[in-house]
């Protein structure tokens, strides 16, 4: 289930064409063996929200094969519009409840996003702004509410509930427009940029005529999706920082999951006379289940670098013949 943040922050830096483009190369070179469906949030097409900017995502697509024009469209005229904030739990929800439908042991929600999760009125204590820290700069301070304050618990414990009933998440974090904070002192958690807290040896607020320092919690709060989702980069969220990295990213990060298993059925049991080759390229056979490939119970493994190469992104010919 692909997850796809359609915030106004995408308009700033202009990328939904480069994540449309990388939707589609992963489309076309996983869509025969995966089955795709999509969300976008916020909705692009309705349903519930508070506020017009916090709207609930809904499913777009259900997951299924065949679905590459239907899940292009939605990308087509479902595009980024500003002032539009990032429901991101209402889009696990909406996506893990409808693989809990019907799950395979093998499902996946690839969350696309570039900024961090708000739209919960309640992410911190009703109007203590000096403990909210703002996705938006100063707009959580010019209203008397929540929305844009920085909803990572409640999505993180979110995506760690469907983790445990065996629906993982992936991160791939769009970081291209993201400041470093390293540099810049803070009087209080207003005065940093987006998704910046003031660090202060007070706690979370820097109390008056004390000067803290800017740090970054988008990073560490997509930090801890990918760990709480299942599925890291040796820890970390799949990132991207440069936006003519970002159509191989999204292929690259889908096809890290792609399955190293198939169904060879009858042909299976004749596991000592198969020559199995990748790309023209004969495989070796490793009862040890290190390096190379076994069959066993009509199902071909590949493990190691052999599987490896098979999540590298790209388009291979596996071939599997009896002598």
């Amino acid at each position: 289930m692909l997850a796809v943040d359609r915030s106004g922050s995408i308009v700033d830096w202009g990328g939904w064409n480069a994540i449309e483009a990388g939707i589609a190369d992963t489309l076309n070179l996983l869509g025969e063996g995966v089955q795709f469906g999509l969300t976008l949030f916020p909705s692009p097409t309705g349903g519930v929200g508070i506020r017009d900017d916090c709207t609930s995502a809904q499913l777009n697509q259900r997951v299924g094969y065949d679905n590459n024009e239907n899940i292009l469209r939605f990308l087509e005229i479902g595009g980024p519009e500003t002032n539009q904030g990032t429901p991101t739990s209402t889009a696990i929800q909406a996506a893990g409840d409808h693989l809990l439908e019907a799950p395979t042991g093998a499902d996946y929600i690839l969350l696309v996003t570039d900024g961090a999760p708000n739209c919960n009125a309640f992410a911190n204590e009703p109007n203590r702004h000096d403990q909210c820290v703002c996705t938006t700069g100063s707009s959580c301070f010019l209203f008397d509410d929540n929305y844009m304050c920085l909803d990572e618990a409640r999505t993180t414990t979110l995506i760690q509930r469907y983790a445990d009933a065996g629906i993982k998440t992936i991160v791939l974090g769009i970081t291209v427009d993201t400041p470093d904070p390293s540099s810049v002192p803070c009087p209080a958690n207003r005065t940093c940029a987006p998704a910046q807290s003031c660090s202060c040896d007070s706690g979370n607020g820097c109390p008056a005529n004390t000067t803290g320092q800017c740090q970054d919690e988008l990073r560490p709060t997509l930090r801890a999706f990918a760990q709480a989702g299942g599925v890291s980069d040796n820890g970390n969220f799949f990132e991207v920082s440069d936006i003519n990295d970002l159509q191989t990213a999204i292929t690259t990060t889908a096809a890290s999951v792609r399955p190293c298993t198939f169904d060879l059925e009858d042909i299976a049991n004749v596991n000592g006379a198969l020559t199995v080759t990748i790309d023209g390229n004969e495989i070796a056979n490793d009862p040890g289940r290190a390096e190379g490939w076994y069959a066993e119970d009509g199902i071909l493994t590949f493990y190691g670098s052999a599987c490896t190469t098979i999540r590298d992104g790209r388009a291979h010919a596996i071939a599997a013949t009896c002598e």
